[in-house]
C-alpha cells in the first residue's frame, strides 16, 4: 500500500485554557472528576483518557480529515494518493470516554476538545469536526463568522439563490386566415449541467404594447354545408328545501310554528306582581279570560 502524504495545517484557534463567566480559567479538557478512572460501589467505571499521537484511534483520526480536506480541496498533482494530516491542528487533543461494568461489558468514544468556546464543544466524530478543519484550512481573515461548523454556526443558514425574473409566455400572432400557425424552433435548447426552467421568449408585438387582435368572421361559401347546431347542457337541477321530519307530539308541532308562543310549559319566567317580581313556572301555553277579564292559565 502506499504510504500516506501528509497535510500540514498551518493556522489553529485552539485554546488550552478558556475564560469561564466569573473570569477564571479552567482548561480545556475533561473535569478532574471525568479523568477518574476508579470504579464506583457497584464496579462501574466511566472516565475519559487522552488518546497519545500515534494511537490507532488518533491515527484513524487524521487520516479520515486528511481523505475529506484534500476531497474538498483537491490533490491533483498526486494522483491516486492518499493523505493523513500530520497532526491535529495545536491545542486540540483527542481524549476516549471508556464505560464499562462489573460484568466485563466495554464500550469507548472518542472526542476532540480545543474548541474557543469550552470544554462542553467538544466534536464527536471527524465529520464533526471537518467543517471547523475546512475553515482553518480555507479561510484568510479568520472570522468565525464564516465557520460553518455546529459550535460557529450553531443555526442551518439556508442560502437561496435569487431567481431570474420570470417573463410571460409567448403568444403567436394570429393573421388574417382563421386558421393559427404554430412556431415550431428550429433546434432543440442546449442542455446545461445546472438545473433551469426554460422559458418562452417575450414576442415583439408584446414589447411594443400591441394587443393580438382576433382574425376577422369569415364568411359562409354558398354551397358549402351550414354547421351542424351543438344542444347546449342543461344546467344543475334546482336545489329544493329539505322538509322537516314531521311533528312526534303534540309540544314538538307547536314549538315548530315561529313567533306564536313566548314560552314552553316547564318554563321558569318572571313576573310583574305590582310592587315586586316574582318568578312563576309557565304550565299552558294559552291564557283564558275570567268574568273579571283576568288571564288565567
Amino acid at each position: 500500500m502506499a504510504p500516506y502524504l501528509p497535510l500540514y495545517i498551518l493556522r489553529s484557534d485552539g485554546k488550552a485554557e478558556v475564560l469561564i463567566k466569573s473570569r477564571k480559567k479552567e482548561s480545556n479538557i475533561p473535569t478532574e472528576d471525568q479523568l477518574n478512572s476508579r470504579p464506583d460501589a457497584k464496579g462501574n467505571v466511566d472516565y475519559f483518557k487522552e488518546l497519545e499521537a500515534g494511537d490507532a484511534k488518533e491515527v484513524d483520526w487524521r487520516r479520515k480529515l486528511g481523505g475529506m480536506l484534500i476531497g474538498e480541496l483537491g490533490g491533483q498533482e498526486h494522483p491516486g494518493s492518499s493523505y493523513i494530516l500530520a497532526a491535529l491542528p495545536e491545542n486540540y487533543r483527542l481524549y476516549e470516554r471508556v464505560k464499562s461494568n462489573a460484568a466485563g461489558s466495554e464500550t469507548t468514544d472518542a472526542y476532540l476538545y480545543g474548541h474557543p468556546h469550552g470544554r462542553k464543544k467538544r466534536y464527536r466524530s471527524p465529520g464533526d469536526f471537518f467543517p471547523h478543519l475546512l475553515w482553518l484550512a480555507t479561510d484568510e481573515n479568520a472570522d468565525p463568522d464564516n465557520c460553518s461548523c455546529k459550535f460557529c454556526a450553531p443555526e442551518d443558514i439556508q442560502v437561496f439563490e435569487k431567481p431570474d425574473r420570470v417573463r410571460p409566455p409567448e403568444f403567436v400572432k394570429k393573421d388574417e386566415s382563421p386558421m393559427r400557425k404554430e412556431s415550431v424552433p428550429s433546434k432543440p435548447p442546449a442542455l446545461s449541467t445546472k438545473p433551469m426552467v426554460l422559458i418562452p421568449q417575450r414576442s415583439a408585438s408584446q414589447d411594443k404594447g400591441i394587443n393580438a387582435t382576433k382574425p376577422p368572421a369569415s364568411k359562409p361559401v354558398s354551397g358549402a354545408p351550414l354547421p351542424i347546431p351543438v344542444a347546449r347542457q342543461a344546467g344543475p337541477p334546482a336545489l329544493t328545501p329539505t322538509q322537516l321530519a314531521p311533528a312526534k307530539c303534540f309540544e314538538q308541532d307547536q314549538d315548530s310554528q315561529w313567533n306564536k308562543y313566548l314560552f314552553r310549559p316547564g318554563e321558569l319566567a318572571w313576573f310583574n306582581r305590582g310592587n315586586a317580581w316574582g318568578l312563576c313556572v309557565i304550565l299552558k301555553r294559552t291564557l283564558t279570560r275570567d268574568q273579571q277579564n283576568h288571564d288565567r292559565a
